[in-house]
């Protein structure tokens, strides 16, 4: 990722202002992950500082890294274990591996290819099977939701077909979700909700 503050700064409180900018942006981003809540503060107070800035490079740079703020304290709450998971829905439906390649067998795609949907070394048999994995009596996918999410990222990070990987994943996520009730019906809102 290349990521630099402050195109074409002329003015020489313009240049130090990048160039400080810059090398914390490049300690945060660059040299490692951003490891604790206080090197976000850390990075929100540059932003801040950015932000009252005359030149309109610079400060609108700072509008940009103030959008991403969010998402890095999240990604950071997600690394250290601090985002909660919601209780989530019981499912009441099992998805057996032999439903879920019908299902791909019936999407239009899979006539349509020789490719699509088909099986890599046994792969997707496993990934349906760790959605009802279990650790000392306990599933560890206790949800519906937690199952859906499992499967999707699955499908797409192993990549178990030879091709349609993210559309079968996404295919299946719904299917699945479908099958356990999750999804609504026209009178209701989305996703249980």
């Amino acid at each position: 990722m290349i990521l630099s503050v402050g195109y074409r700064v002329k003015s020489k409180e313009g240049i130090y202002s990048r160039r400080w900018a810059n090398s914390v942006l490049k300690q945060h981003l660059v040299d490692g992950y951003i490891i604790n809540r206080k090197r976000l503060d850390a990075l929100h107070a540059v932003v801040k500082v950015l932000s009252r800035s005359t030149e309109p490079e610079i400060a609108g740079t700072a509008e940009i890294l103030e959008r991403y703020l969010p998402s890095l304290v999240l990604l950071n709450d997600y690394d250290t274990g601090n985002v909660p998971i919601p209780k989530g829905d019981e499912s009441q439906w099992v998805l057996t591996y032999e439903d879920a390649m019908l299902f791909i067998r019936s999407m239009p795609f899979y006539t349509q290819s020789d490719l699509f949907g088909r099986e890599r070394n046994g792969s997707f048999q496993g990934i349906v099977a760790g959605l009802y994995q279990t650790f000392g009596g306990e599933e560890l996918y206790r949800s519906t939701q937690e199952k859906a999410a499992n499967l999707l990222y699955q499908v797409v990070k192993d990549h178990p077909f030879s091709d349609g990987n993210k559309r079968c994943a996404a295919a299946l996520f719904v299917y699945f979700l479908n099958g356990n009730s999750i999804l609504g019906d026209d009178d209701s809102p989305a996703c249980g909700g």
